[in-house]
Parts: C-alpha cells; structure tokens; sequence
C-alpha cells in the first residue's frame, strides 16, 4: 500500500493536482463502507485523486477496502496524481472508503 503521509513516488505527485488531455470530473460522497470511486476505462491514463474530507481515504480493487487491502491511503484533504503507466490497476474498477462519512473524493479522469 501506498501511504501518502509516509512520503510518495515520483509517479504519484501529490503535490501538482492537475492532468494533461481529456478529462471527466466526478464527484463520490465519502461512505464508510465500501463505494465504487469510478467504474473500469481501459483508456485512462492517470487519475487525479482529491480527498475532500477531513477523514482518511482509502482505495482498492476490491471490495470491500480494508486497511490490509487498500492501494493507496490518502489523509485528510490530500491529493495525488496517479499514472496509469506505472500503477495500471487504476484503468480497473477503483474501490473507496473513508474512516468516516464526511465530505467527497474529487475524481479527475484524463485518457
């Protein structure tokens, strides 16, 4: 798992929120159980992530997300850039919870 509080890699920039190309925009309320983030695209090149909340985030490819199972854990009101070159689990089925239901994941699609 990917603990952006422990620090990021060069391929996941938390730092620069925006992506080149095409883009879709989706909104996900924060749940505390288990909800789809966005939905299998094989084209998807990156996806921005913005945890607007104030309750860590966790995503993963299955469901449900657990702390044992969770890719990427994103703190409160944090964001990272994720290229599907380096981590292409992201052009599958992305699963989200939160710690607890407050706020929205901001999700943006580039392909």
């Amino acid at each position: 798992m990917i603990d952006l509080q422990a620090g990021v890699s060069s391929s996941i920039d938390s730092k620069t929120p925006s992506l080149p190309g095409t883009d879709a925009l989706i909104s996900v309320a924060s749940s505390a159980t288990t909800v789809t983030l966005f939905s299998a695209r094989t084209g998807r090149k990156s996806t921005l992530i913005v945890n607007d909340s104030t309750s860590v985030l966790r995503i993963g490819t299955t469901t449900p997300v657990t702390a044992a199972n969770a890719r990427i854990k994103f703190p409160a009101n944090q964001a990272a850039s994720i290229s599907a070159s380096e981590y292409p689990f992201i052009v599958g089925t992305v699963y989200a919870i939160w710690e607890s239901a407050n706020g929205t994941a901001q999700v943006t699609e580039s392909y």
